[in-house]
C-alpha cells in the first residue's frame, strides 16, 4: 500500500532540490539587482558631478573605479565592492 508524507516522515528530494535551487536563483538575482542599481546611483552622481562643474581633489569623496571592460557594466565584477558599500552602509 502507499503510505503518505506523514507516516514516512521524510521530505522527498525533488522537493529539498528544488527549494534549494529556487533560493539560490532568488539570492543571484537580488545581487545583480543592487549592484545594478549601485551602479546607476554611481552613475547619476558622477554625471551630476560633470554637470555642476564640481573638481574636488581633496581625496574624501574619491573613490577608486574600475572601468567596465568593453564598455559594459558586468555586476560579478563589482560584487566585492557591493559586499562593502553594503556593510559600510549599515554599520
Amino acid at each position: 500500500m502507499m503510505r503518505s508524507l506523514e507516516d514516512q516522515g521524510e521530505i522527498p528530494l525533488i522537493v529539498i532540490v528544488s527549494v534549494s535551487v529556487c533560493g539560490t536563483i532568488l539570492l543571484l538575482l537580488n545581487i545583480v539587482l543592487i549592484s545594478c542599481f549601485v551602479h546607476k546611483k554611481r552613475q547619476q552622481k558622477v554625471l551630476k558631478d560633470k554637470e555642476n562643474g564640481s573638481s574636488d581633489t581633496s581625496g574624501s569623496n574619491i573613490q577608486k573605479q574600475t572601468p567596465p571592460s568593453e564598455g559594459r557594466f558586468q555586476p560579478w565584477q563589482n560584487v566585492n565592492v557591493l559586499v562593502m558599500v553594503i556593510l559600510t552602509k549599515t554599520v
